[in-house]
């Protein structure tokens, strides 16, 4: 797409957006980057984020960082070490090393000072420093190139947690030098980078703000003959599929598996869609030497004769998520045609013919799968989808719900402000969209501001006699003199269906009680795509409505006057 094309289509995506909140972006620089708004605002509304960016003054880092803050969801820096002074990018080659340590320790200061100032910002992307394009071919560094690797090392080891380091040499690789940097520009306005780079730079950072957005996919589909492994089981049987590097073909499949095995361990739900006989592809998996993808890594499989689509939506529906939170890779013109006619959310991706091109695109997908924030949750994904197994199987054999949930033992253990559980707490704002009475996206700086700031963050774990469910739900109670404010309520898909939320809502009642002096609890549902199944919720909680309006419900209630629901059969901790 041309700049001009997005220029144009930015404009159409912003009317599109108006009503919805917006995402204010400001970006502070010590060079011209003016191009970087429509490209980055046009990449993020196209996924319904309504970006507006918006620029400090030119060469104004840290006192722009002081003073334009207020309100921005996230800042980026573009910091170029050839302009710390005017002629930096050769005059540091000639200064001597008393001036080059006076520019270092001026910069690591200001540094310094910026990452204090931007602490309460949700997201920071600090781009890295770079001399590469004022590099000579030479094998040896030159001054400019040491002062950067020394820079990028304070930044590795000072930056907070809010702060994400922006690799720019990985952008020049992406974009070639010669297609990122302007020279014409950069000598006559000090503007360096083309807008293919700022194209790239958009795309590489996007995953980032997908995140934050709820909007990173949480599941990966994948065929399996000539997807998982070269060949196909049913014809070629398990001495002729290959899927090891020490065999010619397998290389490129046995990478594959590698990437698909490091996505699960950090937390993607991997799902097998074949059409195949299912005790093939077990046998594959169980007992063949080369395979890297083992069952421990494979949270549900669809391995059968039926259509994918229909296997795809069952898939989705036993999961309880959201199909366009998932992503399918298959190898056949016919299958991934149908598919994405069949389910237009789901992101649909193909093996290419030529199979060396194969990997890259699969690297391409994992970014798909940033998540900000990994908990230890994550690490144990695939255990508890089959713990929910279990619990399902366990069901069928009760006639009565209630008995069945007093069968399970269920433990809800309370944690109140407890910062070991920030990162869980983040993602979760992140990542939940179903049960989540508000939808609000909090980084972790901001979960621990509102701990600092006396506000109430309670999370509660579950367990039952299958196992533990983790970290599954969380609430953020706000205060002001005597009035007490539900900020967030939300639980995850997993734990739906247990009367977990009243019990959870009888214990932050009993909590704002012990408090002595609230009288007075608000509380709203702010309406999404996703949330309708939470629409009634506090109506059913006995809370009175005191205004509707298109996008949601506010409602009010006493919690003196609260009428408790005694969930008999879930115990109640609190965590220490």
């Amino acid at each position: 797409m041309t700049y001009a094309e997005i220029l144009s289509n930015n404009q159409l995506l912003k009317d599109q957006l108006i009503g919805t909140e917006k995402y204010p972006i400001i970006v502070l620089s010590n060079i011209i980057v003016s191009q970087q708004k429509e490209i980055l605002e046009h990449s993020l509304r196209k996924h319904k984020i309504n970006a507006e960016v918006s620029f400090g003054d030119y060469d104004n880092i840290v006192q722009d960082s002081t003073y334009l803050l207020t309100g921005q969801q996230a800042v980026i820096i573009f910091w170029e070490a050839a302009n710390f002074i005017e002629g930096f990018s050769y005059k540091a080659s000639i200064m001597s090393e008393e001036q080059i340590i006076e520019v270092q320790k001026k910069i690591q200061s200001e540094i310094l000072a910026v990452f204090n100032q931007l602490k309460n910002v949700p997201v920071v992307l600090f781009n890295t420093f770079s001399a590469l394009p004022f590099s000579s071919e030479s094998l040896q560094k030159n001054k400019l190139e040491i002062i950067c690797d020394e820079l990028n090392y304070f930044i590795e080891t000072n930056a907070p947690t809010n702060v994400i380091s922006v690799n720019i040499d990985k952008l020049y690789s992406r974009v070639s030098l010669s297609n990122a940097i302007d020279w014409r520009y950069w000598y006559s306005s000090k503007s360096l980078y083309t807008i293919d780079f700022f194209k790239e730079y958009t795309e590489f950072v996007l995953p980032v703000f997908l995140s934050l957005a709820g909007k990173s996919k949480k599941a990966l589909f994948v065929d399996c003959d000539n997807t998982l492994w070269k060949g196909i089981i049913g014809e070629d049987g398990m001495g002729g599929i290959l899927m090891s590097s020490s065999v010619k073909g397998g290389a490129v499949f046995e990478e594959i598996q590698a990437n698909i095995v490091e996505l699960a361990r950090k937390g993607v739900i991997v799902g097998l869609a074949s059409k195949n006989n299912a005790e093939d592809v077990d046998e594959v998996i169980n007992n063949h030497p080369d395979i890297l993808l083992k069952n421990e890594n494979i949270v549900i499989k669809a391995v059968n004769w039926l259509d994918k689509p229909d296997n795809i939506r069952w898939m989705v529906k036993e999961l309880n998520i959201g199909t366009d939170s998932c992503v399918f890779l298959d190898d056949s013109d016919f299958e991934v045609g149908y598919v994405k006619e069949n389910v237009p959310e789901l992101s649909v991706y193909q093996v290419p013919q030529k199979t060396y091109l194969y990997p890259s695109l699969v690297r391409n997908i994992k970014s798909l799968f940033y998540n900000w924030s990994v908990s230890a949750e994550d690490a144990k994904r695939v255990e508890m989808y089959k713990a929910e197994k279990q619990r399902t199987i366990e069901q069928s054999t009760f006639i009565s719900i209630d008995e069945y949930l007093d069968s399970l033992e269920l433990k809800l253990i309370l944690y109140n402000n407890d910062a070991t559980y920030i990162s869980r707490l983040a993602q979760m704002t992140q990542k939940t969209n179903q049960f989540n009475l508000t939808t609000k996206r909090y980084t972790e700086t901001e979960i621990n501001k509102h701990m600092q700031n006396g506000d109430s963050v309670i999370a509660f774990e579950l367990k039952d006699k299958f196992g533990d469910y983790g970290i599954t739900g969380m609430c953020i109670i706000t205060y002001a003199g005597n009035e007490a404010v539900i900020d967030t309520f939300l639980m995850s898909c997993r734990v739906i269906g247990r009367n977990v939320e009243k019990a959870f809502f009888d214990e932050i009642i009993k909590l704002i009680n012990k408090k002595g002096n609230i009288t007075f609890l608000r509380a709203n549902y702010l309406r999404t795509m996703k949330n309708e199944q939470v629409s009634q919720f506090y109506d059913k909680l006995g809370l009175s409505l005191d205004k509707t309006t298109p996008s949601g419900n506010s409602y009010y209630l006493i919690p003196q006057e609260y009428l408790f629901n005694n969930i008999k059969y879930i115990q109640i901790e609190y965590g220490k």
